[in-house]
């Protein structure tokens, strides 16, 4: 197999993908990067296929990269990485991070307790909700979990990082989040590359462990060890903050020295805070409306904890401050927090009596939108209005270009050529579009009463389609939306049938792909045996994650790295959580009828009149 010379590049400029670039960041970072694992999901689904694109080279040097089953298993294989002081890695979309929470939890608790350990997990988040199922935001979860969250704002950072995420992590004993946007891990770009590292304890290179010597004080977190642990947090992020700030990761960029623009204002009017991509956009905002450089601007890399001190350097040159991130309130929220208390703590200092301003603007009017994510265009418009609100602006820097800006979005609204309609469609050839059709045909027979009392000898009935994820979520589309009534989450269609199926005479269906099958889906299919639930699980089985780029599935021998692994046999799976004569017990249902005996029938959908008259028995 041909490896992706780019990854093999070690000085130089390169371009990259912004999933790319964590791969290649994993790879530069100074004693290596041991273990690669997570769960494929916009928008970094392909770290995986990076993965597999330089498969050899990983498996020669003893890298271990594997896709886990679902994201809360990737944390427990990154938290036992950390036995043995090896540096691993958990990449994962923003919903994974709600699976992956309880071991997340944990493991950050526990900490990082080697020197050349260390534990990042990346959470590819969706500011824009455009293919993500709920507006999820990393940060509020993470901070949930004393989980520290970096916040890179290009694509040089992005790789580079990587490898200050690392570092700070054995500094701190923390595990460091980092959230990458979809600008950013959908874009990529040109970066400058850094010379390939790789692990000395590896696959190639195993060790003993000695238990004697692990801190179960720390590993083992139940009470009284639990809250015990908890009171080490305060320490281990004050060292975090201090080594950022050696690293010099936090800028404070254009400062004023004494006064602003020569002595017209002791303060500056305004200044600006924001971290990642925010950050990206508010200056690509500024330099559109020529004023770029005239104020000053934090840019965070950690969204959380918050750096109180840097935040006092900037409300002492400020009058007001204007934090700018996406989504909800939650820099803005610690700034205003911080200063509030730092005032009540020095009532008189001056330097601190700095106004903050973010999702509200003076006067109640609108602010930085707390919903969907941010334009250089939505910010242009926004800052004219509070830049021509706030005192002491010469009119250079209240107009200049701001009207002419302004003009450009207005005339650009004007425009309303119509977007052609395009629905998604399933790939050709996907057992997805015959099952669909199939079922729209049957769910039509079991609504027309004539061909029921003919054919079944019962009423008219209407079908309940429980949701789930993957690519048949699409089935919330034309014409495929009778087939989709409720959506709880990956895996969980069968799961919100049994919170409904006690209340119900209708027939139930789940369509469920093989990865998800995997990732979760078996333990509701378990629990619908368990319970008598009537529900038909129709489980399409094309040996693929499919949704997420085609990634491989344990259905298949080999990994993303080409290793051979042992393959699961989903009808054996299911045929094993069903007990043996569970039909001849006579157990009876809370409504009188007796339990069926649980049946397990693999068909080809293309075989359609078979497959139809199949599923509608």
């Amino acid at each position: 197999m041909k490896i992706d010379p780019r990854f093999q590049v070690e000085s130089g400029a390169e371009i990259f993908g912004g999933a790319e670039l964590l791969l290649k960041g994993c790879l530069e970072t100074p004693g290596g990067v041991a273990l690669l694992t997570g769960y494929p999901g916009s928008p970094l689904a392909g770290f995986f296929d990076s993965c597999h694109d330089i498969g050899p080279l990983l498996n020669e040097k003893g890298v271990c990269a594997k896709m886990a089953n679902n994201e809360a298993i990737s944390i427990a294989m990154l938290n036992g990485s950390q036995m043995v002081g090896v540096r691993g890695i958990a990449v994962f979309k923003s919903v994974g991070l709600h699976v992956a929470s309880d071991a997340l939890a944990l493991g950050n608790l526990a900490g990082v307790p080697h020197a050349t350990g260390g534990a990042v997990v990346v959470s590819g988040d969706d500011p824009w909700s455009d293919s993500t199922q709920v507006p999820a935001d990393s940060r509020f979860l993470f901070e949930h979990l004393r989980v520290p969250v970096m916040e890179p704002s290009n694509p040089q950072e992005l790789k580079d990082w990587v490898a200050h995420a690392f570092d700070l992590s054995v500094a701190a004993k923390l595990y460091v989040g980092m959230m990458v946007t979809v600008a950013l891990a959908d874009g990529g770009g040109t970066v400058q590359c850094q010379a390939n590292h790789w692990p000395s304890i590896s696959t190639n290179d195993r060790i003993a462990i000695e238990t004697a010597t692990i801190p179960v004080e720390q590993t083992v977190l139940l009470p009284p060890r639990s809250w015990r642990q908890e009171m080490t947090f305060d320490d281990r992020f004050k060292a975090l903050l201090a080594r950022c700030r050696q690293l010099g990761l936090s800028k404070l960029l254009y400062p004023i020295d004494r006064t602003w623009r020569g002595g017209r204002s002791q303060k500056c009017p305004i200044g600006f805070i924001s971290s990642g991509m925010s950050h990206t956009i508010l200056a690509h905002a500024l330099h559109e409306m020529g004023l770029l450089g005239q104020f000053p601007m934090l840019k965070l890399a950690f969204s959380y904890p918050l750096d109180g001190g840097l935040v006092d350097e900037l409300a002492g040159m400020c009058e007001r401050v204007v934090v700018v991130e996406e989504r909800r309130s939650f820099i803005e929220k610690q700034v205003s927090e911080h200063l509030l208390r730092r005032r009540q703590a020095e009532p008189e200092n001056p330097a601190l009596r700095c106004e903050v301003w973010g999702k509200i603007f003076p006067g109640g009017g609108a602010g930085i939108p707390d919903t969907r994510g941010l334009h250089p265009s939505i910010l242009i418009d926004l800052l004219t209005r509070f830049l021509r609100d706030t005192p002491n602006i010469p009119h250079e820097l209240s107009n200049g270009k701001l009207s002419e800006e302004l003009e450009v979005i207005r005339l650009a609204g004007r425009l309303q050529e119509a977007v052609p309609v395009r629905t998604p469609a399933y790939c050709p050839g996907c057992p997805h579009r015959d099952s669909s059709s199939a079922l729209l045909e049957i769910r039509k027979r079991l609504l027309d009463p004539v061909y029921m009392q003919e054919r079944h000898n019962r009423k008219a009935m209407d079908l309940v389609a429980h949701g789930d994820t993957g690519c048949y979520t699409m089935m919330m589309f034309e014409p495929n939306k009778p087939l989709m009534h409720n959506y709880s989450g990956m895996g969980l269609g069968g799961a919100t049938g049994g919170g409904v199926d006690p209340f119900i005479t209708n027939k139930q269906i789940v369509f469920m792909g093989d990865g998800t099958f995997f990732h979760s889906g078996q333990v509701a299919i378990a629990n619908s045996i368990n319970q008598g639930q009537d529900i038909t699980y129709i489980i399409l089985e094309n040996k693929t994650t499919a949704m997420t780029g085609h990634q491989p599935n344990p259905t298949l021998q080999e990994d993303i790295t080409g290793n051979m692994v042992l393959a699961h046999d989903i009808e054996r799976i299911v045929n094993a959580l069903i007990p043996e004569a569970a039909g001849s017990l006579g157990i009876k249902r809370r409504d009188g009828r007796t339990l069926p005996q649980p049946r397990v029938i693999r068909m080809n959908p293309a075989s359609r009149d078979e497959y139809r008259d199949t599923l509608e028995r």
